[in-house]
């Protein structure tokens, strides 16, 4: 199918046109161009803001469904309900849980990656856990957490080279020398749920963690170690410019202060945003679930997920589109706000010279805006979703 997209307005810069009409001709944006090629469809964007896809490098499911349910129907609900918002591409993310689950969820991802009705870009499945400290595991099981090994671990690694993002704590041993292994054959590793201080997260850094997995949850923060001041993983993650972060957006996980914090310091260049969204987004009002199995825990739904019982934030329930809005309203600008869910993780994952921009030979995925930041037309992978 040929799209043709008219009266756009750049996000580059609010003030200006987008190129008269942009031309998509399979999977890839073919031309920008000032007369009106042939196509089989013309879009007009009717003075809405054309943009990349989204790129969601974190979340658990949506529609109802997680992704640790390990089937079709899983992956087919909860990336169907993020597309519609505009998330074209995303890494499927898992939960502790045993080898044996994490096997079950690794052969669905596996299975949804050749599956025809699917109709997102899968970029690779995104580990979290259960190499994790158990202080600070937050929604993770802490039976896996504590009976998890490395050397189990590692064998999932290999035996799966769909796998892209490993979230760890940089204090569990041998963790470093397993990311130095790993890193050049594409696997990125993200520090999270962690109590590393200092020297820890250096080295870590050193070995190849490259990022931050939703910060400030889930980890240290300054204060008394051995018997001396020092910095935690987050103040560690704010002043290293090395090192990408990933912000939870939804103004629950991070108030708006910290939010502008964190935007301040890293910049659009270095700062992701990202849902951590749970089965629950886009399902009715309730309670939910996270993993599956053995490992399933109940969920409270209010602003955002809590495990049932506590305030124990376990994920979000919003959709990307939420989150550029609510960066905009604590006062971003929209051009950074749209670059860290686009150009940023795509950098991140090494995959920005297909995605995460609209420049001629890049991949065909887009979504305009509306000048309220609603999402009005979504395409992905050349194919006109809403």
């Amino acid at each position: 199918m040929r799209i043709v997209i008219r009266n756009g307005l750049s996000w580059l810069d609010a003030d200006k046109k987008a190129p008269t009409y942009l031309n998509i001709e399979g999977d890839l944006i073919r031309e920008q161009t000032d007369r009106l090629p042939e196509g089989d469809v013309v879009l007009d964007a009717g003075d809405g803001y054309v943009i990349p896809g989204f790129i969601d490098i974190h979340l658990h499911g949506g529609g109802g469904h997680d992704f640790m349910e390990a089937t079709p129907e899983a992956f087919r609900s909860a990336t169907e309900h993020h597309l519609l918002h505009g998330t074209t591409a995303l890494c499927p993310t898992s939960v502790s849980a045993t080898v044996e689950s994490l096997r079950a969820f690794l052969n669905a991802h596996r299975r949804a990656m050749a599956d025809p009705d699917l109709r997102v870009r899968l970029l690779g499945a995104h580990l979290e856990g259960p190499l994790l400290s158990e202080r600070r595991r937050g929604a993770h099981d802490l039976s896996v957490v504590k009976s998890a090994e490395l050397t189990a671990f590692e064998t999932v690694l290999q035996e799966f080279p769909l796998i892209r993002r490993v979230t760890a704590a940089p204090e569990w041993p041998g963790i470093c020398a397993l990311a130095s292994r790993h890193v050049p054959e594409g696997v990125q590793f993200s520090m999270g749920h962690s109590e590393a201080r200092g020297e820890e997260i250096d080295r870590a850094v050193t070995a190849g963690f490259t990022s931050v997995t939703h910060l400030f949850n889930a980890m240290s923060s300054y204060g008394d170690h051995l018997g001396i001041k020092a910095p935690g993983l987050a103040e560690k993650a704010l002043m290293d410019d090395r090192v990408y972060v990933e912000l939870i957006g939804d103004l629950v996980h991070v108030p708006a202060d910290m939010f502008l914090w964190a935007y301040r310091n890293k910049t659009a260049e270095k700062m992701m945003l990202v849902t951590d969204a749970l089965s629950a987004a886009g399902a009715p009002a309730g309670t939910a679930a996270i993993g599956a199995g053995s490992e399933r825990m109940e969920l409270e739904i209010r602003e955002a997920a809590y495990l049932k019982g506590t305030e124990t934030l376990a994920g979000s329930v919003v959709s990307a589109d939420q989150l550029v809005r609510n960066a905009v309203k604590i006062g971003i600008p929209f051009r950074d706000a749209v670059k860290m869910l686009t150009e940023t993780p795509a950098k991140l994952l090494g995959v920005d010279r297909f995605l995460g921009r609209l420049d001629p030979g890049m991949g065909a995925d887009i979504v305009i805006l509306d000048r309220e930041l609603q999402v009005r037309h979504v395409i992905c992978r050349g194919n006109l979703i809403r």
